[in-house]
């Protein structure tokens, strides 16, 4: 049994990487850079990346995440504990498989990383139906979408349960974690998930048919009241969570989904600075994990308005919460 002292060494090696973070002068350097060229040798000048400065701005931050998963599978005692940092991306992948297997394009750069699953055999398993191949804990539910397009030819109603699927083992893997802020962020994720569900059942008039199969209880909303409300209006939805601690969700909502999806991820990021306050177990980990991926975004997203010529002023409004 590994207990929060283990984790020591990884907690020292995660503080002495922040010092290494992108903090926001180094962002207005970016965004106030001549060209996404100059941005780009900024950032490598900060070895922010491992790639030459001519590589693209996908592969430049695909290195940035390979970068933080090797740290952390290097310095976490307790690799288990990492495992649910993959589930996002593992049902990604499942969906990317399923529409290479009906449409019949594989393209390898549609898959994301890091991921539990072998992407080489996903395409395959899909066509032959067959997932024996995958841990055990996957195999019912792809099994699952699998038979749902096959019986359906409805490739909707198969990425319907993945997506399901993939909220019900991230919040059951969270609430099994000792970590608080782990439990923290994820309830979160899941709830704002349930709002964005509600919001398109009711915008594209799916009802609360289609809510209740996409939808994942959780501790913080009413989710059995949101499936109802999704036979409403929008309003209906938003005085609803006016009554609720996604208070300011709603309020986002009823401006711009740009700015819903921004405090979104400013939440998590200001979630995952209360690690900082801690100096032993998994939660310094988990803390840092989350703000380097929104440093990430981050970067992504004003090198690629850059490369699409936004105004720097239209960029610094995109650009989220640092972790540092």
């Amino acid at each position: 049994m590994v207990s929060d002292l283990d984790y020591t060494f990884a907690v020292a090696r995660i503080r002495a990487n922040e010092r290494y973070m992108l903090n926001s002068s180094d962002i207005e350097a970016i965004i106030s850079a001549d060209s996404v060229e100059k941005a780009v040798s900024f950032l490598s000048s900060k070895k922010w990346f491992d790639l030459s400065v001519n590589s693209s701005i996908k592969e430049i931050c695909e290195n940035a995440q390979k970068k933080l998963w090797t740290l952390l599978t290097e310095s976490v005692p307790d690799k288990s504990e990492l495992e649910i940092f993959t589930v996002q991306n593992d049902f990604f992948n499942f969906k990317s498989a399923l529409k290479a297997s009906f449409s019949d394009k594989y393209r390898e750069d549609t898959y994301i990383y890091p991921t539990s699953v072998d992407v080489i055999k996903l395409k395959d398993a899909f066509l032959k139906h067959d997932f024996g191949m995958f841990d055990e804990k996957y195999k019912d539910i792809l099994i699952e979408a699998a038979d749902a397009l096959n019986k359906t030819d409805n490739g909707q109603i198969a990425e319907i349960i993945l997506d399901k699927a993939a909220l019900t083992f991230l919040l059951n893997k969270a609430q099994k974690s000792k970590c608080r802020l782990l439990r923290e962020i994820v309830e979160f994720y899941v709830s704002v998930s349930n709002i964005k569900i509600a919001v398109r059942c009711i915008l594209t008039k799916k009802g609360s048919a289609f809510a209740e199969k996409s939808m994942v209880k959780c501790e913080s909303l009413d989710v059995e009241k949101m499936i109802k409300l999704c036979d409403e209006d929008f309003d209906s939805l938003l005085k609803y969570l006016n009554k609720t601690e996604y208070k300011k969700a709603a309020e986002l909502l009823s401006e711009s989904t740009v700015l819903f999806e921004k405090w979104v991820d400013n939440t998590i990021v200001d979630i995952a600075k209360k690690s900082k306050f801690e100096f032993f177990g998994f939660s310094p980990i988990c803390g840092y994990y989350y703000g380097k991926l929104s440093e990430i975004k981050t970067v992504k997203s004003i090198l690629s308005c850059k490369e699409n010529g936004f105004s720097e002023d239209l960029i610094r409004e995109r650009v989220r919460t640092l972790y540092v």
